[in-house]
């Protein structure tokens, strides 16, 4: 706040009183500077910290990104693999060493550098063509984690064949606990071929449908994770 402190003594002239009003505007002038000045470098500074916080975190989803690919690739190579051991059983052809393993692994993508420069006010002050850049980004990331969600949720009900008294063992809540570790959780989310032959013709065909379902899901999410790795690749050199 700006303090203005009245006149020791009365102006005597005219002229005295126009310069003591003159040396009051230039002083608050002075002080309205400086202090526009110091917000003006303050939000400079909290521009460039909230950049860099950003380019990091983008650094960190690129990374994500990378890892999501190849547990997507390998969950693909699961699902076929599910399908086929689904055929060998409906022909009477299963193996010893046929399972089935139906566990989706992924990633989300981390947003809370992006979230917090709107919340604090930073990305007013942020380069405009940078903003729409990332905006981009994250609303991919977004929408991919909403997909990777709802994949899981789908495999989830397609395997809800296996959750009742006369077929495999299903899952209980103690066992998903107990999983600390993606080996463990695999090994709960795996059905050995001797479950399998106590599985009926209708739990066949609503696994082998949520299996197909599962694959065009990864086959769509794919086309996302190629389309992020592209703007990823389009990082400005500063960036990168």
């Amino acid at each position: 706040m700006l303090d203005v402190h009245p006149p020791h003594h009365s102006p005597n002239t005219w002229r005295d009183f126009f310069l003591h009003i003159a040396t009051i505007v230039v002083g608050l002038c002075i002080a309205v500077g400086i202090e526009q000045t110091v917000e003006l470098f303050h939000h400079r500074h909290q521009a460039h910290h909230a950049r860099e916080l950003i380019v990091e975190e983008v650094r960190h989803n690129q990374s994500t990104l990378a890892h999501n690919l190849d547990d997507l690739t390998q969950h693909e190579a699961w699902l076929q693999n599910d399908l086929a051991v689904l055929d060998r059983l409906r022909t009477h052809k299963l193996t010893s060493d046929d399972h089935l393993l139906f566990v989706r692994p992924s990633s989300e993508f981390s947003d809370s550098a992006w979230t917090t420069a709107h919340e604090s006010g930073a990305a007013a002050y942020l380069p405009y063509e940078d903003l729409i850049f990332w905006e981009h980004i994250y609303k991919n990331q977004k929408t991919i984690d909403g997909m990777s969600i709802d994949a899981k949720n789908d495999i989830v009900r397609s395997t809800s064949a296996l959750n009742n008294a006369d077929g495999p063992r299903h899952l209980s809540a103690n066992e998903l606990r107990g999983a600390v570790s993606e080996l463990s959780f695999k090994a709960i989310a795996t059905i050995q071929s001797k479950d399998l032959l106590r599985l009926s013709p209708e739990q066949i065909d609503q696994l082998r449908h949520g299996f197909q379902l599962a694959l065009s899901e990864d086959d769509q999410m794919m086309r996302w994770y190629i389309a992020l790795e592209g703007l990823f690749h389009d990082l400005p050199p500063n960036d990168k």
